[in-house]
């Protein structure tokens, strides 16, 4: 947190839309009297269309609220704004988790070039490698199997994207879903990403290949298939939503004879091996079955395969300046992917265990991992496996059996003298034990909830007292690790185990959601005045104050781009590049614009690339007698009239002051950004500044 002074209960315009979903916006409204899977027949936003909550960092903007309500929002703007004020006219130092020297290392890793940081997958730690072996491991281990993936001589991105945006328009052709069509196309895509997270638990730590899509063609579409096929896996009745699920159905079996033996199953690199085309299908005919029970929203089964075939057939990323082409399975960060596994799985598992003369009592799945109960004998269990492993081509199976306990999710499942099953808390070995640390600069409510949760997971999944006490002896001790007082930790195990009735804060009524009021961690000090401004407001019975504490070093150290994009320019340099920032394919940000004859200073903010938004002020400042208009242009005729000749080079600098989350991100960082600049050249600074702040 900083004490900018910023919070999301602000924009540019002096607007206040404290409570918006960031990043969410609506096609329209849904008909009074229609029923969900149907769209009316008129293409404008404002129709009586579907309603889609579409996520769209670049665009999205707060819907509109009355004038009154506005007004209170933006008193309690101002109050809130003066606390944090005050906060910066102390001039107090800030607070930091990392001391300076540490902050010192954290910085030297980001910037190098030597070594690169990730995370460890599943035991929840880093793992800091040499770069040029990581490279080399990656192409050696994972982009050499020529059966999954195929090298490209150059960049598919356009070509792909083009394909992507004219078979969304093609599919989504109905008068009724042009609207829908144009919000499922990204402007300026840009082209997925290959990292890897080592696998520190295995021998010769083996990486596991992820593809970040975010922001790529085909994110969007995917996105919204995501939404209907998310909604279908109720129907998937072995599929388990979490470990809580998994306890409450197994407690509910009746109980094991003698002989009868626990096992897991795991399918091996399930997302790789399963086969696209195959897939689709299969999902596709398990939607139409369950259509008239699931939210299309105003899709038919035909707009569904073709949005699933565009998406997955968009499967190729970039690593280490080159593009490869994924040829065989799904890959892992792909947002269809779970849901889409799910489904196909069941189908295909359904048929494996029809056919099969012996059935297990029991069959729970969740994501690759499966649970099962087997009466029939050791043998016939080693039959059923090589019969499960020779129904499919490239789905195949692991399996870890028992008579006795194997462990499962996060819990460890035992079998009693009675034939029931125990269950108790279990931590994987190579997990790190890290938890929120009991001295990070962290709301002390967030801390001591963490660590209630914490308590209350190894009481909840543990069935007997035994249970239960080494649940919470492990939680105990992985508290007392992170740096918490015994002394609190015993008082927080004992407010879980003797929970009282809490009178002071009663729940919301039935219904009503306060809104949250985003606002930066500084110290407690600063949020207890935060609090006090709301509770005096009158909007004290709607909102609840949400701090957000400073980067993770997960968000420091870590990052899905070996490389920073190149310039699309064919020399790769362009007037941005050359002029200021090398990555001019950045989106969604703030940046200022220096004029080199007088040192007067421009912000604005983009959601498109900044190339594109710099080209338009230097378009609008070259053709002076163009339509174009631009606070820069106005500058340069009024002060520097001899500089808008079209032959020569505008001469301003460029300087990207903040990356940004979404619209009303960016709106509050620009006008934070104004106030502390107060450029000259800006339009609102001149005219309205001071009824804005």
């Amino acid at each position: 947190g900083t004490a900018s002074g910023t919070t999301n209960a602000g924009t540019a315009s002096g607007t206040t839309h404290a409570g918006t979903a960031s990043g969410t916006t609506y096609t329209g409204t849904t008909t009074p009297g229609t029923t969900p899977g149907t769209a009316s027949t008129t293409t404008k936003p404002k129709s009586k269309f579907m309603k889609i909550p579409f996520p769209d960092v670049y665009r999205s903007k707060p819907p509109s609220i009355p004038p009154l309500l506005e007004q209170e929002l933006d008193e309690l703007k101002a109050a809130i704004l003066s606390v944090y004020s005050n906060y910066q006219r102390k001039n107090l130092p800030p607070r930091h988790n990392l001391s300076r020297c540490e902050r010192e290392a954290v910085e030297a890793i980001r910037t190098s070039t030597d070594i690169i940081v990730k995370r460890t997958d599943k035991s929840g730690g880093f793992a800091v490698l040499d770069r040029a072996g990581y490279i080399d491991k990656v192409k050696t281990d994972i982009l050499s199997d020529r059966e999954s993936y195929r090298p490209l001589t150059r960049d598919p991105n356009p070509k792909e994207s083009s394909r992507v945006k004219h078979g969304i328009k093609g599919i989504l052709c109905k008068p009724n879903q042009q609207y829908l069509s144009g919000l499922l196309v990204t402007h300026q895509p840009r082209a997925p990403e290959l990292y890897c997270n080592p696998k520190t638990h295995k021998p010769d730590n083996p990486m596991r290949p992820i593809s970040s899509a975010c922001g790529s063609a085909a994110e969007k579409p995917a996105w919204l298939l995501c939404q209907i096929l998310t909604q279908a896996l109720k129907f998937v009745p072995e599929r388990l939503r979490n470990t809580r699920d998994f306890i409450e159905r197994v407690s509910e079996l009746p109980p094991l004879s003698p002989g009868d033996i626990i096992f897991s199953t795991d399918i091996k690199a399930m997302y790789t091996n399963i086969p696209v085309g195959e897939g689709i299908d299969v999902v596709t005919d398990f939607i139409n079955r369950h259509k008239a029970d699931i939210n299309m929203f105003g899709l038919d089964i035909t707009d569904v395969f073709g949005l699933l075939t565009t998406s997955l057939e968009c499967s190729f990323f970039h690593f280490d300046g080159k593009y490869y082409l994924q040829i065989k399975g799904m890959g892992m960060g792909n947002r269809l992917a779970p849901p889409f596994a799910i489904i196909y799985v069941h189908s295909i598992e359904l048929g494996f265990l029809e056919r099969y003369h012996l059935k297990p009592v029991c069959w729970y799945r969740f994501l690759d991992d499966g649970w099962s109960i087997w009466e029939h004998g050791e043998e016939e269990l080693r039959l059923f496996m090589e019969y499960l492993n020779s129904c499919h081509k490239t789905i195949k199976y692991t399996i870890e059996q028992s008579y006795t306990s194997i462990p499962f999710l996060d819990v460890l499942t035992t079998v009693n003298q009675e034939g029931k099953i125990d269950f108790e808390l279990y931590t994987k070995p190579a997990n790190v034990g890290i938890i929120l640390n009991y001295f990070s600069n962290h709301p002390k409510s967030m801390i001591n909830n963490t660590a209630r949760q914490a308590v209350a997971r190894g009481i909840q999944y543990g069935s007997t007292e035994g249970g239960r006490n080494r649940g919470v002896s492990k939680v105990r001790q992985l508290l007392i690790n992170n740096d918490y007082p015994p002394a609190i930790v015993d008082k927080l195990i004992h407010t879980v185990l003797h929970p009282r009735n809490n009178t002071r804060h009663p729940p919301p009524a039935v219904g009503t959601t306060p809104i949250p009021l985003v606002v930066p961690f500084i110290n407690e000090d600063i949020k207890r005045q935060v609090q006090a401004v709301v509770h005096k407001s009158r909007l004290a019975g709607c909102t609840r104050v949400v701090t957000t504490p400073g980067p993770k070093l997960q968000q420091l150290l870590t990052r899905s781009t070996l490389n920073p994009p190149k310039c699309p320019a064919p020399t790769h340099k362009c007037f941005t590049c050359t002029n200021g920032p090398a990555q001019c394919t950045t989106k969604n940000v703030v940046y200022s614009l220096t004029c080199s004859q007088c040192g007067e200073v421009y912000v604005g903010e983009t959601s498109t690339q900044i190339r594109s938004r710099i080209s338009q002020h230097r378009n609008a400042v070259r053709n002076i007698t163009g339509k174009a208009t631009s606070a820069m242009k106005d500058h340069y005729i009024k002060h520097h009239p001899n500089t808008t000749d079209t032959q020569r080079e505008i001469p301003f600098s460029i300087r990207i002051l903040a990356r940004c989350k979404d619209w009303v991100d960016r709106k509050i960082k620009e006008k934070s950004y104004i106030k502390d600049i107060r450029p000259k050249i800006n339009t609102q600074y001149i005219n309205n500044f001071d009824t804005g702040w």
